[in-house]
């Protein structure tokens, strides 16, 4: 089906996906020929399945074996091109580097993530790799900035939920429910980008979050997020107080099949806010929520002013929203089950809305409808339920 986006922040969003590629396809640094004591410092390291590791390893004719060497071996800024093999391991950044598969599968069996991209790689670039079978996220970026996780395949991980492990992402913590941190986590992280990445079959899909520090600013952008259950597609959760989840972009995704919510943007505890954030342009359908879904429950949280826009929204809500009360199929959801708290200036215009019972499904009396059309209606009996 050919989308048509109608809000400009979609435009900005294609702009940015421009230059993320064009810094993906850049050159390497440096094409001098590579010294045996100077490697480390060109443009390009190698990783092959028929490499050794040693400290020197990443030449093109003497690539090492495993990707942790070869980011061991790098220098900040430097790239690593993975070639065609699984490689069997956890691989943590720690300094900006480009790490780049061709043909390439992690297989992070018995291991908590993929890939860590953490504290000091800020900037960094993971592209083109095949990422399976982690206890918790496949890919993982945490407190960093400005990182570009593009062209991924994030499959089967989320393990930890049927798995005993001491993961922290998979256990409870008060109110706040165990999920292994999803296939592809963007955890206290800023003006980062995961675009055109294939995150399906996981236990949940693509999630922003706010565990340690506040998330603002990225872009989650043409993505195909499939069949993660039993979670959402894409969720935006605030779960800590003196943080938050918000000014961040939901754009242009395929989000289908998902065991609750297509997009879900939700606050877990007091205080939490999620708000100002951007859903536009995306195809929802057949998920277990509301194709859209906002849920807030406790006082003092802030859901307020996040726009969805542009979105074409079919049958959603296949399994009905618990915590809302309604099972029929719905477009659009939003909650509050709290009595004090108000979900205020949320936009809602420019949606195809197709078969589903409810259009837009409001919590009467605690959601704001000031900010709802036009929209577009097909094969749906109520429009607007508040």
């Amino acid at each position: 089906m050919k989308r048509v986006y109608t809000h400009v922040a979609v435009l900005a969003s294609a702009c940015l996906v421009a230059s993320a590629m064009a810094t993906l396809a850049a050159p390497a640094a440096s094409a001098a020929p590579l010294r045996t004591d100077e490697h480390h410092r060109s443009g390009t390291l190698y990783v092959s399945a028929r490499g050794t590791d040693s400290a020197t390893c990443g030449r093109s004719s003497a690539p090492c074996l495993t990707i942790g060497q070869a980011v061991t071996n790098a220098a900040p800024g430097n790239r690593i091109k993975v070639l065609p093999g699984t490689y069997a391991e956890m691989v943590t950044i720690t300094k900006p580097l480009r790490l780049t598969g061709h043909d390439a599968t992690i297989d992070a069996t018995g291991k908590d993530n993929g890939v860590l991209i953490g504290p000091g790689a800020s900037g960094s670039t993971v592209g083109y790799l095949r990422v399976v079978n982690a206890i918790g996220e496949g890919i993982l970026a945490t407190q960093v900035d400005g990182v570009r996780i593009l062209h991924n395949h994030v499959e089967h991980n989320d393990q930890g939920v049927t798995v005993p492990n001491t993961y922290g992402q998979c256990q409870a913590d008060g109110q706040v429910p165990g999920d292994c941190g999803e296939g592809l986590h963007l955890q206290a992280t800023t003006n980062t980008l995961a675009i055109a990445n294939d995150v399906s079959d996981n236990a949940g899909g693509i999630l922003v979050s706010d565990d340690i520090a506040a998330s603002h600013g990225n872009l989650v952008a043409f993505n195909k997020v499939e069949n993660n259950k039993p979670d959402c597609g894409i969720t935006v959760p605030a779960h800590n107080p003196a943080a938050g989840v918000y000014d961040n972009t939901i754009a242009g995704n395929w989000v289908t099949g998902n065991g609750e919510g297509g997009v879900l943007i939700a606050a877990a505890v007091p205080g939490a806010a999620a708000h100002d954030n951007r859903v536009i342009g995306n195809h929802l359908e057949g998920n277990g929520f509301a194709g859209v879904t906002l849920h807030g429950h406790a006082p003092g949280q802030n859901l307020d002013n996040n726009v969805i826009a542009g979105n074409v929204i079919l049958r959603n809500n296949v399994s009905g929203d618990d915590d809302a009360g309604v099972f029929d199929t719905t477009g659009v959801l939003i909650f509050s089950g709290f009595p004090s708290l108000h979900i205020n200036g949320t936009v809602i215009r420019n949606n195809l809305i197709k078969d589903d019972h409810f259009g837009i499904w409001l919590t009467p009396g605690l959601v704001s409808t000031a900010g709802i059309g036009p929209n577009l209606f097909v094969n749906v009996p109520v429009h607007v339920q508040s």
